[in-house]
């Protein structure tokens, strides 16, 4: 395994192009397994869902209006309507990561498609932080 991150870490856009490809010709089998380990592990699922409501709530400034929030997420949950493609609010600047840490505030947030948005995962882009 020592070996594996080894060469991962060195070949990172090889990695990525490798992991795509194989995600892009078995689609249906990753499903299929992530529904399986979800049914595994679904209460550690459901602890990780709470964790993340937690950490939400806790990025939320209080004088933030909860209305302008919402506003986002019903905007995405139309587009998902309208055009037939899952989208997401996603915040920019993840809640928790090792360099940054964004707050849950309407300038902060951007929809996505879902692909999009499991593709970003918790990553930032260090050229856009403007440090």
């Amino acid at each position: 395994m020592h070996k594996n991150r080894n060469w991962v870490s060195k070949n990172k856009s090889r990695h990525q192009e490798l992991t795509t490809r194989w995600y892009a010709e078995n689609t249906e089998k990753q499903l299929e397994n992530s529904k399986k380990v979800y049914q595994k592990n679904k209460p550690r699922k459901l602890l990780y869902y709470y964790r993340r409501e937690e950490r939400i709530a806790r990025a939320t400034p209080s004088w933030v209006d909860k209305k302008d929030l919402l506003k986002i997420y019903k905007q995405a949950e139309k587009i998902t309507k309208t055009s037939g493609i899952p989208h997401e609010v996603d915040h920019i600047h993840p809640l928790v990561h090792k360099l940054i840490c964004g707050l849950n505030v309407p300038w902060n947030l951007q929809i996505i498609t879902a692909k999009e948005n499991r593709r970003k995962a918790n990553k930032i882009d260090l050229k856009n932080l403007n440090l």
